[in-house]
């Protein structure tokens, strides 16, 4: 895994700050009217950071402030900037957001990661390369430049707020994401990872981990692709977790709150009572449960002459680094319907997976009922 400790994420370090009032007054001209927070050592120490030398960091600075200080300025963008500054990342204010965002579902989430960071979706089965391709290479540039813009805006108040380098963590959720497909299209995917290079030197050190959940075997072949792209700082974030991991390794990353999110909105398109769950895969189900609160549920393996791996884990929501959790696993047969039930001792988020990593061959259909107890 990265080094991302909590001193990744500390203040402005005595060391630094030579460094820092190095990069300062190198660009004191252009520091002279930009925003304070661009203009602010904690921003600087991001390129220290991200960058590794002052030689560079100096450089990609300079160009980020006047970058940066273009946008801040374009009253275009007034009101996403506004809404920034009351701490608000709302996807739905950037340019061109309603198209690009049908073909590269960027999401938010509710709830924090287990260092209480900020967490953003990325639910790659929606993701429509081959009409990424058709999207204006200018709208997209612009759509990630504000993007980035607002983010940035909201974690150095953040970072003011909570006197340390407060960061994000992005969640790429790769379950149904065919890498197949993905290779097919990797003039989309280059398209993509170019836009990677603005974040990189003009936005660094503004993600702390980039956690990517239930990769297959072939993830290989798509990082290959973006892999020229990426620095290698970025590339020590990126943490992998393949098709079936423990629960418990979610909920020791993320809080039970961002973990519901992120479920509530990955399955917000499924019908849970004529599901198939294709063969090397999983799908899941998510309640977020009251303390006391009873659920049961129910699961009929329509497929015949088969049988699935179910997992069901509950976290509790004031629980951190996965502290709590825990899941049991049966094994469902299709030659009968399996019923279960649970009491929330405390509150938190109900998991109901339904786990087809094992299946070589078969696609399997099901029905999931989840109800009141």
């Amino acid at each position: 895994m990265a080094e991302t400790s909590e001193g990744d994420l500390a203040w402005v370090t005595d060391a630094e700050q030579p460094h820092v009032e190095t990069i300062r007054q190198a660009c004191a001209a252009e520091l002279a009217e930009c925003p304070a927070d661009i203009a602010h050592e904690l921003n600087i120490a991001r390129f220290l950071r991200g960058h590794g030398d002052v030689e560079k960091a100096t450089r990609l600075f300079r160009a980020a402030v006047k970058h940066r200080s273009e946008l801040r300025t374009n009253a275009k963008y007034s009101h996403i900037w506004d809404a920034a500054a009351s701490g608000t990342v709302d996807l739905s204010l950037l340019p061109h957001a309603e198209r690009i965002r049908r073909h590269l579902p960027f999401r938010t989430v509710e709830g924090a990661s287990c260092d209480g960071l900020p967490v953003f979706l990325g639910l790659l089965r929606h993701v429509d390369f081959a009409l990424v391709s058709e999207v204006d290479p200018a709208a997209l540039t612009e759509f990630v430049s504000c993007m980035s813009e607002q983010r940035a805006i909201v974690l150095h108040a953040r970072s003011i707020a909570e006197k340390r380098m407060v960061k994000c963590v992005e969640v790429r959720d790769l379950t149904q994401f065919s890498m197949a497909y993905a290779v097919s299209c990797a003039s989309s995917l280059r398209k993509i990872a170019g836009l990677i290079g603005v974040v990189q030197d003009w936005y660094p050190e503004m993600v702390h981990r980039v956690l990517l959940f239930n990769t297959p075997s072939t993830i290989s072949q798509v990082m290959a692709i973006l892999a020229p792209f990426l620095s290698p700082r970025t590339r020590s974030k990126i943490v992998e977790f393949p098709l079936g991991q423990p629960f418990a390794q979610m909920g020791a990353l993320l809080h039970a709150a961002a973990l519901y999110s992120w479920g509530a909105q990955a399955g917000e398109q499924l019908r849970f009572g004529e599901l198939v769950v294709p063969r090397g895969s999983e799908e899941s189900a998510v309640r977020w449960l009251s303390q006391g609160e009873r659920v049961s549920w129910s699961l009929e393996l329509l497929t015949k002459g088969t049988s699935m791996t179910v997992r069901c884990a509950f976290l509790p929501a004031g629980k951190a680094s996965g502290g709590g959790a825990s899941e049991t696993v049966a094994v469902v047969s299709s030659e009968a319907r399996h019923t279960s039930e649970f009491v929330a001792a405390e509150a938190g988020l109900l998991r109901v997976c339904l786990d087809n990593t094992d299946a070589w061959w078969y696609d399997k259909e099901v029905s999931l009922t989840i109800g009141a107890g």
